[in-house]
């Protein structure tokens, strides 16, 4: 599952993941994604599956009855294995809303960060620096216990790059996310779907 609040590139990281242009992504003052919404791609021998979602962690006006139904689709897509979910945020800037998001997806994930990996956007602002070194050198702490919290399972992408390059990218986190999985359940693979979901604040 993707996770992140309005704006930091959940539905474009959902579009890279997916090789096309399935969710609405614009820059917009308002969030855009409204309900939950997913998409599908064929990827190896796996059949991948994206979850968008609306904000649903934190600061919402919506009623109590649609935030909770919007809620029961997202435990029941994650009860479908294996899931990861993709915590995604903005490079160099974690902020106090994408903090609300991690505590809001905790609360109805108990064991969130033992199937979260951390997805930074814009890897296009690293420039010749690594992303290894950013995480690395990085002042803010919440950040880091973040990334710690997650066994330092991360990835970045640019979802600006044109499509070939959007591609590989990609195929990195898709790759990574399959030995994420394998790292946690030891054995054959029995089942060729692969989750990922779009959750938002």
């Amino acid at each position: 599952m993707l996770l992140g609040r309005s704006g930091a590139g959940r539905s474009a990281t959902g579009n890279t993941l997916l090789s096309q242009e399935h969710f609405v992504s614009r820059l917009s003052s308002q969030p855009v994604t409204t309900t939950c919404a997913e998409g599908r791609r064929e990827w190896g021998s796996w059949s991948v599956v994206v979850m968008d979602t609306p904000a649903i962690f934190g600061g919402s006006s919506w009623d109590k009855k649609k935030l909770a139904d919007e809620r029961k689709r997202c435990l029941d897509f994650a009860a479908h294995k294996p899931c990861v979910l993709l915590l995604v945020t903005q490079l160099g800037r974690y902020t106090r809303e994408d903090r609300k998001v991690q505590k809001g997806v905790q609360k109805l994930f108990r064991d969130a960060t033992e199937h979260m990996m951390v997805v930074f956007t814009r890897k296009e602002d690293l420039g010749d620096d690594s992303l290894d070194t950013y995480v690395r050198t990085a002042d803010n702490g919440a950040l880091k216990k973040l990334v710690d919290a997650c066994g330092k399972h991360y990835c970045a992408v640019s979802n600006r790059e044109p499509r070939p390059e959007r591609d590989v990218q990609a195929n990195e986190v898709l790759q990574k996310a399959l030995q994420f999985i394998d790292q946690q359940h030891k054995g054959p693979r029995r089942q060729r779907n692969l989750l990922c979901g779009c959750m938002g604040y």
